[in-house]
């Protein structure tokens, strides 16, 4: 079974890095077809990839390179997702995970930031509701998705994931809707001491 699918887009060299975790929860080993495939914004296919892998009892950890050519840049005006299919078949057994992501590249430079090589003026708002029920997570998907609409008709591009993990949809509506995340960590709130530097 699938333990994590991670990708790391790198959109001037035309590429999507992904990381797959495959958990063998048997205690034999297994040989395995991996089937990796990339769907453009527009519907078409990518890229694809089949590797022939060894799935050993536990965790197994692949790494692999996609060519992503000509991609579209994802931008808060032009929010272009691209779909990842990863795919594992073992004895004609199949299962498959579908996971979206976006081709961009966020930096700073001399101060400014730059979204695909752009200057991007940040206008963040900070959303932290507590909800009557069960505090951290809205209690209905439509309430998150009118929330962070909201945020984007504001006229804002960032919001934060502040003090705990994002709820389960957040980060896939904002790269939706456009909008820029800062996951900050608690250690944003440790009381200042000489030896901030190491522990962050």
């Amino acid at each position: 079974s699938y333990e994590e699918v991670a990708i790391f887009p790198d959109l001037y060299r035309e590429i999507a890095e992904v990381e797959v975790a495959l958990n063998n929860r048997q205690p034999n080993f297994f040989r395995a077809s991996l089937y990796l495939q990339i769907i453009g914004p527009d519907g078409a296919m990518v890229s694809d990839q089949t590797v022939e892998v060894q799935l050993y009892p536990g965790i197994n950890r692949f790494a692999y390179r996609l060519r992503v050519p000509q991609p579209y840049p994802w931008d808060c005006d032009h929010p272009y997702l691209y779909q990842m299919i990863t795919e594992v078949e073992v004895d004609g057994q199949a299962d498959h995970i579908r996971t979206t992501f976006g081709m961009r590249d966020f930096t700073v430079q001399d101060g400014q930031f730059l979204l695909n090589g752009s200057p991007i003026y940040i206008q963040g708002v900070l959303l932290q509701p507590h909800y009557p029920i069960n505090l951290v997570t809205p209690p209905d998907p439509e309430m998150l998705f009118r929330e962070l609409t909201l945020v984007k008709e504001g006229g804002f591009n960032l919001i934060p994931s502040p003090l705990r993990p994002a709820p389960p949809g957040y980060l896939e509506l904002t790269d939706r809707l456009g909008i820029l995340v800062y996951a900050e960590t608690s250690l944003g709130w440790i009381k200042d001491n000489p030896r901030l530097l190491e522990q962050g």
